[in-house]
């Protein structure tokens, strides 16, 4: 999965609510400007966070807080790395992505009817991989935190 930020270099230019989805983030590279769209009940907005912001937001924006900013926008890769949990794993077998970050899982299979399917807590499943005419699945699936594969 690639995670596409929206981008402009135009002075002043900011986001709409309907040109970004929730947590996804615009920048402003001429402004240095950082924009992110929230939803709180029924209110929508874009927040900007750049070079505008308050000196004490500023002050608390340090390096430190870097690894603390990526986990809550919930960057998938950074501090992780690839496990094999293969010997571990069986078809047919319900697992839950228990890490509080999303994560993603290869899987390979062959036979007639292979998928790979994904549910949201207390919700339905969803098929996201089906094998091919040839009844081969190879996928890389991005798995939300709390979700089971």
């Amino acid at each position: 999965m690639t995670m596409k930020q929206k981008r402009s270099n135009e002075p002043g230019k900011m986001p709409l609510i309907g040109d970004l989805a929730d947590g996804q983030i615009a920048m402003n590279t001429h402004d240095a400007a950082l924009f992110m769209r929230k939803t709180v009940g029924v209110d929508q907005s874009v927040v900007r966070v750049g070079a505008e912001m308050s000196a004490a937001v500023a002050a608390t924006l340090k390096e430190a807080t870097l690894p603390a900013f990526r986990a809550a926008i919930g960057v998938v890769g950074d501090g992780q790395s690839w496990q094999n949990v293969e010997p571990e794993r069986s078809a047919g077998t319900t697992y839950s992505n228990a890490t509080g970050r999303a994560i993603i899982v290869a899987v390979a299979a062959a036979g007639p009817g292979a998928t790979f399917s994904v549910r949201p807590p207390a919700g339905s499943w969803v098929e996201v991989a089906v094998a091919d005419g040839a009844d081969h699945l190879s996928a890389q699936v991005v798995v939300p935190a709390g979700h089971d594969y």
